[in-house]
């Protein structure tokens, strides 16, 4: 079980990032943007073509040149989504200090970006992701304005898979209906 420390730490620095680069509150979240106005550039490509990376990796931060990489091989755009909000958590929540870059595998960008990880910078790290992605206070004013929450209209609204979203909601305490 992750520290209460490291869940407030998680949920409040994407908060800031929320309120600062999505002022207006518009789901879902336009990453690019995001990384844009950061000062992040973000490519993607199919890491069984590139060098001394793993091809299971899911993303690489290199910190020097301020560039995320995320391995679009065989990914739906929600899941590179979902990897690059990841990946802002480690940038945003400070874990790469000192390091020239970061690998990140598959299994350790965790589908059900909940408290289950491998080490604590991991899962703030997915935690920050949730709340990125799918901040609790919009969810739930979301699925409150529906007269049926359909798991696929939370899931439009927010750019988020099945999995995913059924998980948030879960860890919210919000049902759903599963369409």
């Amino acid at each position: 079980m992750v520290g209460l420390i490291t869940k407030l730490k998680s949920k409040s620095r994407a908060k800031e990032i929320l309120k600062i680069y999505n002022p207006s509150n518009i789901y879902p979240l336009d990453l690019n943007f995001v990384a844009k106005e950061a000062g992040l550039s973000i490519f993607k490509t199919d890491f069984r073509e590139a060098k001394n990376v793993p091809e299971d990796a899911a993303g690489v931060i290199f910190y020097k040149t301020y560039e995320i990489v995320i391995n679009s091989k065989d990914k739906s755009t929600v899941r590179q989504r979902l990897t690059l909000a990841h990946e802002f958590g480690h940038w945003f929540l400070g874990h790469g200090k000192g390091k020239d870059f970061f690998i990140d595998s598959v299994g350790m960008v965790n589908y059900r970006i909940n408290e289950s990880g491998n080490s604590p910078e991991e899962i703030a790290a997915n935690l920050f992701a949730a709340e990125l992605l799918m901040p609790e206070k919009e969810v739930k004013l979301y699925h409150k304005s529906l007269l049926v929450p359909f798991l696929s209209w939370i899931c439009n609204k927010f750019g988020v898979s099945k999995q995913v979203m059924q998980t948030r909601l879960t860890y919210l305490k919000l049902s759903y209906e599963n369409l």
